[in-house]
């Protein structure tokens, strides 16, 4: 059972993540956010898990915040694309295989003597 120290670890948590944007270089406190995080903040089940969102823990709290810090402060510097054809297609290939793998897979999936297809 997560105790109040966990709790607030994990609230003040987007808190540590400005100062560090503040002092350091962007690269830097994005790794250093992200790292810090996932090494020291509480694991599961300390965590908030609202309906119909995913659980709020050490895993998705410091990725959340940066995305959000990154979002906010350089938002002008960020691309969504890369430039060259070839770092396109290799992105839009990873997004997109998904898709296709659930498309092809033909497999069923059992549950005792109940089948999904």
């Amino acid at each position: 059972m997560p105790n109040l120290i966990a709790f607030a670890a994990l609230f003040f948590w987007p808190l540590a993540s400005v100062i560090l944007f503040q002092k350091l270089p962007a690269g830097r406190a994005l790794i250093a956010s992200l790292l810090v995080g996932y090494l020291f903040l509480p694991p599961p089940p300390a965590g908030w898990d609202f309906p119909l969102l995913p659980p709020l823990t050490k895993e998705t709290i410091p990725s959340l915040v940066a995305l959000a810090i990154c979002l906010a402060k350089y938002r002008d510097r960020m691309r969504l694309m890369p430039d060259g054809a070839v770092t396109r297609t290799l992105v839009l290939l990873f997004l997109f295989s998904p898709v296709l793998t659930v498309a092809t897979n033909a497999d069923s999936t059992w549950f005792g003597r109940f089948a999904l297809p």
